[in-house]
């Protein structure tokens, strides 16, 4: 049985670049917006109010398969993934803050723990099929 991703019926993620890992995998792009750091104000307590053009914009390519059998669906990206990614970055200033190390156990692709380690130390784990099937 083949899964695929939904999240290749909504956008068009693909990129020009070729795959490095497997000829059947494509390179997606995955481009975000840092949130904008907490209200700050200037020293008579005004507001400092932040400009568009202020706005720090970021890529992440990652190879990936589009579409799978059932006990390999960690080679493809996720929504759970891009929705963990998009939560990592709305707390970052508390990851740096805190200095926590992460540890993500069934990385897949890893895109969470990549985004993650820009503000943090990462551990990003997974189980390789062969590995997978000794363990049965």
């Amino acid at each position: 049985m083949e899964v695929s991703s939904e999240l290749y019926s909504e956008f068009e993620y693909e990129t020009d670049s070729k795959p490095t890992v497997d000829p059947c995998n494509v390179v997606s792009k995955f481009s975000f917006i840092y949130p904008i750091s907490p209200t700050v104000t200037d020293s008579d307590g005004d507001l400092v109010v932040r400009r568009k053009s202020e706005e720090k914009r970021g890529i992440i390519e990652i190879e990936h398969s589009k579409r799978t059998e059932l006990s390999l669906v960690g080679l493809q990206v996720w929504r759970g993934a891009l929705l963990l990614a998009d939560w990592i970055l709305y707390i970052r200033e508390e990851l740096i803050k805190r200095n926590l190390k992460i540890l993500e156990l069934g990385s897949g692709t890893g895109l969470t723990s990549i985004v993650a380690s820009m503000f943090s130390d990462v551990i990003c784990t997974d189980v390789n099929k062969v590995i997978d099937t000794r363990l049965l």
